[in-house]
């Protein structure tokens, strides 16, 4: 029950923010991105993958969009049984205003099977110093409901940054069964950020969601 709730709540969340992002181009095509005071600039995708089916093959199959504050990346990815599929993510994101005191991550993976999708976040500063990193999964031995979170949560940082180079690494593997992430999303508070109304609106409305998802849930057990 705990982990439908918290499933509905996070699709909830990404839904309605999701209203509001600009429309996704394919990672290779992009050379920046803004939204919410921030310049998103350098990427870059690498993919390692083996098997019999994993996905995506190649880096165009990426989407990447950016919202207010926030960065999007969306695609299939998926393996099915004794496949794999690494996917490393990269870019540089800067603010010409308030520094960066806070990076939250969220992600949709799901398993079936012995399977595990997971996210692991490097964040290093202009130095190449290494000021935060997390790792969300899930798999057989949970999908990070406890410590982490599942879904958002904010990365410690070493301090507040005006630039930060964020690596992404994505994996889909799967023994038996199968493992799929949809979309990967990416927030950013800055040093003098105070919640607006409208963000409030949407975090209620994706609370909203949540718990209609959480309803029918209960009723159709």
């Amino acid at each position: 029950m705990k982990t439908t709730f918290v499933r509905a709540l996070i699709a909830g969340c990404i839904g309605f923010a999701a209203m509001g992002q600009a429309q996704a181009t394919p990672i290779t095509s992009t050379s920046s991105l803004t939204g919410g005071g921030l310049v998103f600039d350098n990427f870059g995708c690498v993919i390692s993958k083996g098997g019999f089916s994993a996905k995506p093959t190649n880096c165009n199959q990426i989407d990447v969009g950016a919202g207010a504050g926030s960065l999007d990346f969306t695609s299939q990815f998926k393996a099915t049984t004794l496949s794999f599929d690494n996917v490393l993510l990269r870019y540089r994101v800067s603010s010409g205003g308030p520094g960066i005191s806070a990076v939250q991550l969220a992600f949709d993976g799901s398993f079936f099977g012995i399977s595990v999708a997971s996210v692991t976040e490097t964040i290093r500063d202009a130095s190449g110093k290494v000021v935060g990193r997390m790792t969300v999964s899930c798999s057989p031995l949970g999908c990070d409901q406890e410590d982490p979170g599942y879904g958002w949560f904010d990365i410690p940082l070493d301090g507040v940054f005006d630039e930060l180079y964020i690596t992404k690494a994505i994996n889909v593997s799967a023994g038996i069964g199968s493992a799929t992430i949809t979309q990967v999303r990416q927030g950013f508070t800055l040093d003098a950020d105070v919640p607006e109304p409208g963000s409030l609106a949407l975090l209620a409305l994706g609370l909203l969601g949540a718990g209609a998802a959480s309803r029918r849930s209960r009723k159709g057990v």
